[in-house]
C-alpha cells in the first residue's frame, strides 16, 4: 500500500490524499501535495502515484498528446529515476500506539543511491 498502489494501508486514519495526491515537478525536482492553481495546466508537474503504476515508459505513452510525450522523452532520466523507488529496498520502524495497537506513523528511510 502507500504511494505507489495509491491506497492507504488499512491501520490508515489519516487523509487518503495522502496517497494519491504527491506531484512531482520535472524543472525543479521537487514533490508537493497537489495544488490546482499551481499544477493544473502546467506539464512539469506529474502524478507520482500514476508514474509508479504505469512505469516511465508507459506513462510517456499515455500522455495526453504528441507535444506532452516529447516533453515526458526530454524528461525521461528523471521519469526513470522516480520510477525507480519501487525497486529500493527499504528499512521500517513503525511506532505502535499501545492502546490501540495500531501502528501510529512509521520512519522509513532508502538504501541504495
Amino acid at each position: 500500500m502507500g504511494i505507489i498502489k495509491g491506497k492507504a494501508a488499512d491501520f490508515f486514519e489519516g487523509n487518503a490524499n495522502t496517497f494519491t495526491g504527491l506531484f512531482f515537478n520535472l524543472a525543479d525536482e521537487v514533490i508537493e501535495f497537489y495544488l490546482p492553481m499551481k499544477m493544473k495546466d502546467d506539464r512539469n508537474w506529474i502524478s507520482v502515484t500514476e508514474l509508479m503504476q504505469a512505469g516511465a515508459g508507459a506513462f510517456v505513452t499515455k500522455a495526453p498528446d504528441q507535444e506532452t510525450q516529447l516533453f515526458y522523452l526530454g524528461n525521461i532520466d528523471k521519469l526513470n529515476k522516480l520510477d525507480s523507488i519501487k525497486k529500493t529496498d527499504f528499512c521500517t520502524l513503525a511506532v505502535l500506539n499501545i492502546w490501540k495497537w495500531r501502528p501510529m506513523f512509521m520512519i522509513s528511510r532508502f538504501h541504495g543511491d
